[in-house]
């Protein structure tokens, strides 16, 4: 009997220990699954996605060649400066409107000009009435400018990096040439700024053309030599008058040539081309003679003026020429042409000289596209 009994605690015993256990381990097992590392080796890690960004949109070697939709300043992140040494006795700067006008002759217009020895003259028109104003720029206030002409990208710009629908005869010509050089000319590039809806008006419909693409650095670099500050500026004076004598273009009544002028026919004779009867170059007239003849045109009203020596009637027209500027001739276009020979000037532009502003300004509309004779 006492046997039995003791057989009967053994398995009461073994069994309450087995049930303990079973408890432990129930118990344990929680706190393993927590103290796991299993959660570090899940996919959450997610530098690698923000390296591989990184890596996307890093500055490319010539960012502002990304063409934008539509004529907008918005530009991209400025590129760091750059150290620039270049030897120059041309042009450092040249902005200039190229218009095909049917009643005139001169098609050339500089609005913009740097020359090498550090020579400013910019091209202000307010009511209509245009004059140029110059200045002398040391060598911190030049580098100023091509350090903030730098920063537009436009050095490094593709020039052909626009699409435009076909436009007018007016167009407009940017240069710069440091220690590198780029030239773009681009069709109606004023307009296009200042009013972005003028083509639809011109070409009588909207939604008839694809929309306009226009680099940022082309539009940066516009903006910042118009907004250019000339308050330090004097007036210039030209000492040079370009004539052009032509066949009329327009009815009127002619007026007849003064006789204390340099006599029409002689004008007719240096105007002519060898080469063709109906091409003509202009005549420069310095001194005197250039005031006087500028005088009487200055004086007209309207139209182009005609005029006759008693035997043939021609148009002429005059504009005032800046240093190096030559009219159009019989074998080269109108433009500047510094001397090919001479004395180098050296310049050296550093990253610490500084920049100018290069925000985009509040741009006044020109007055008129139209070539005006100036002084």
């Amino acid at each position: 009997m006492i046997e039995h009994q003791n057989t009967s605690y053994r398995i009461l015993y073994w069994g309450a220990l087995v049930v303990i256990m079973l408890l432990l381990c129930a118990c344990s097992a929680p706190q393993t699954y927590t103290s796991s590392p299993e959660p570090s080796t899940k996919p959450t890690q997610s530098p690698s996605v923000p390296t591989v960004t990184a890596t996307q949109s890093s500055p490319q070697p010539s960012p502002t060649l990304t063409r934008t939709q539509g004529p907008s300043p918005t530009s991209t992140a400025l590129p760091p400066l750059a150290q620039r040494r270049w030897q120059t006795n041309g042009l450092i700067i040249e902005a200039a409107r190229l218009i095909t006008d049917p009643l005139g002759f001169f098609s050339y217009t500089p609005v913009f000009i740097l020359y090498g020895d550090g020579q400013l003259i910019v091209r202000e028109c307010e009511a209509n009435v245009c004059e140029y104003r110059q200045g002398q720029l040391d060598e911190i206030a030049l580098c100023q400018l091509i350090n903030a002409i730098d920063r537009t990208g436009f050095l490094n710009a593709d020039p052909d990096a626009f699409q435009l629908p076909t436009g007018t005869d007016n167009t407009f010509r940017l240069s710069v040439a440091v220690d590198q050089e780029n030239i773009v000319t681009l069709p109606n590039l004023e307009q296009w700024i200042e009013s972005p809806n003028w083509y639809a008006a011109y070409a009588g419909c909207t939604n008839c053309y694809p929309e306009p693409i226009i680099d940022p650095a082309f539009i940066d670099l516009f903006n910042l030599l118009r907004s250019y500050d000339t308050s330090s500026l004097t007036s210039y004076q030209s000492t040079r008058l370009a004539v052009s004598i032509t066949d009329p273009v327009i009815a009127g009544t002619p007026q007849v040539w003064p006789e204390e002028l340099v006599p029409l026919t002689e004008l007719v004779e240096g105007s002519t081309c060898d080469d063709s009867d109906h091409q003509h170059q202009a005549v420069i007239l310095e001194g005197a003679q250039a005031q006087a003849l500028a005088e009487l045109l200055s004086s007209q009203n309207g139209l182009p003026p005609i005029f006759t020596d008693g035997e043939n009637i021609w148009q002429v027209q005059s504009k005032w020429l800046l240093p190096h500027e030559m009219p159009q001739t019989c074998q080269s276009p109108a433009g500047i042409y510094p001397p090919s020979t001479g004395t180098l000037i050296a310049w050296h532009c550093k990253p610490e000289m500084g920049a100018l502003p290069t925000q985009t300004p509040t741009i006044t509309p020109t007055p008129s596209i139209t070539p005006t004779p100036l002084r």
